[in-house]
């Protein structure tokens, strides 16, 4: 596994779809209101400033624990070609008026 912990939500419009990149530990699709994804949100904010995220989908367990500094980066778009750099899988879809969030948290795992 690479060094480097990555975590990434993807919102479009009233879904969410968490991912993380490299070695894939752990994928699973939420589709809820805005209060369900808000409260999915604060549960893995919470989780991260208390030093670790944690996943789980009744199959799938994964743990990463998180060191005190990490980068965020939040990129917003609109429309279905607004993501041009992003593979087919990221780019969002639909008619023009789709609307997507994407928030991904990165930090070296050998970091404390």
């Amino acid at each position: 596994m690479s060094t480097t912990g990555r975590l990434a939500w993807f919102m479009r419009d009233e879904w969410l779809l968490l991912s993380m990149s490299m070695d894939w530990l752990f994928e699973t699709e939420i589709r809820d209101g805005r209060g369900g994804v808000a409260a999915f949100l604060r549960n893995v904010a919470d989780r991260l400033e208390n030093g670790t995220v944690e996943f789980s989908d009744g199959d799938e367990d994964v743990s990463l624990p998180v060191p005190e500094n990490l980068e965020l980066a939040v990129r917003v778009a609109r429309g279905g070609d607004a993501d041009s750099d992003a593979s087919d899988a990221d780019r969002p879809t639909g008619p023009d008026d789709s609307q997507r969030v994407q928030l991904e948290l990165s930090w070296d795992a050998n970091a404390t």
